[in-house]
This record gives C-alpha cells, structure tokens and sequence, in this order.
C-alpha cells in the first residue's frame, strides 16, 4: 500500500511538473504575443504620425500656394473652366430647344398634311358621287 501511494505521489508529481511546464510555454507564448502586438500597434502609432504630419506639411504649401501668384493663376483658370462649362450648357440648351422647335414643326407639318389629304379624299367622294348621280 505504502508502495503503491509512493508510486501514485510520484506519478502525480510529474503530471504537476508538466503542467507546470506547459503554463511556463504558454505563459511565454502570451508573452511574445503581446510584445507583438504592442509592436504592431506602435508601427501603425508612427505611421499615423507620419501621415498627419505629412498631411500638415502638405496643406501649409496648398495654403502658401493659395496665397501666391500659383494660387491666383488658379483661381483665374478655375473661372474660366467655369465659364467654358457655362458656355458649353447654354450651346446644349439652345441645341435642345432648336430639336424641340423643329419636332413640332415637323409634328405641325404632318397635321396639315394628314387635313390636305382628308380633304382631298373628301372632294374626290363627293365627285364620284355626283358623276354617279348624274349617270344615274
């Protein structure tokens, strides 16, 4: 009996050394885990950074630019966009509207046309009635 506790102490002392053992490896494994991404999260940190920085950098050129001859030759380019993007909607309207004039006059046409030949086709019946008449 005294045996077979020694035994089980034993066999129980070893499966606590090797659980030990794994909460060592995973202890160290979390470890390394965390250190990563401590690392990851400071590189996207100093990327930020760098992105607003630069974002600073840039519009105080934009702004300086503005400021400048640069930015007065823009803004003289920008109205005359404008003023071609102006020109080039009143060319499409008067275009339109010179479409519509000439699909109702076209429509206007075919009307009288369509009167002309009622009448004409009325005139011929009466006619042909009154040669009927006659002979008959």
């Amino acid at each position: 009996e005294e045996s077979e506790a020694h035994s089980l102490e034993q066999s129980n002392t070893a499966r606590i050394e090797a659980l030990a053992a794994r909460l060592d490896a995973l202890t160290a494994h979390l470890g390394a885990a965390k250190a990563e991404e401590k690392a990851e999260v400071n590189e996207i940190k100093s990327e930020a950074d760098a992105t607003v920085k630069a974002g600073h950098e840039e519009a105080e050129k934009v702004e300086a630019g503005v400021e400048g001859p640069a930015g007065k030759r823009l803004t003289e380019l920008e109205a005359k966009v404008e003023k071609l993007e102006d020109l080039a909607n009143l060319k499409k309207d008067v275009t339109e509207s010179g479409n519509v004039a000439e699909e109702e006059a076209d429509a206007e046409l075919a009307a009288d046309e369509k009167k002309e030949a009622a009448a004409s086709a009325e005139e011929e019946k009466a006619a042909t009635e009154k040669v009927a008449a006659e002979e008959g």
